[in-house]
């Protein structure tokens, strides 16, 4: 998979549901966060966006086999994890500029 230049390579385990997640060094953090957002989200925001129909939101979530929506589904997705984790990061950034801008007013009194 590759999107917004951030190459990775994923190896699950269906039945168990283990995963291993191999990326780029300096896209660990982005990636990181990526991960922590529930696909349970991805399909609520797949079927606001109506690429998938409720049927299809429950079958992807449900136990057993379900047909993959395909190519759309997985765009969709893609883009609304990246809106998150651009999201976190600028917020985690600000929050350390603030951090240092408080140290800097600390020197100063």
């Amino acid at each position: 998979m590759k999107h917004n230049n951030i190459s990775c390579m994923v190896a699950s385990d269906i039945l168990d549901g283990n995963s291993v997640v191999f990326v780029e060094e300096d896209k660990a953090l982005l990636v990181k966060e990526a991960m922590k957002v529930p696909f349970e989200e991805l399909a609520e925001n797949a079927l606001q966006k109506g690429i998938i129909d409720e049927k299809e939101k429950e079958g992807l979530l449900g136990e057993g086999t379900v047909l993959f929506p395909g190519l759309k589904f997985i765009d969709v997705s893609t883009q609304y994890i990246d809106d998150i984790v651009q999201a976190k990061m600028k917020w985690k950034a600000t929050r350390e500029e603030i951090a240092e801008e408080n140290a800097w007013l600390e020197e100063i009194r």
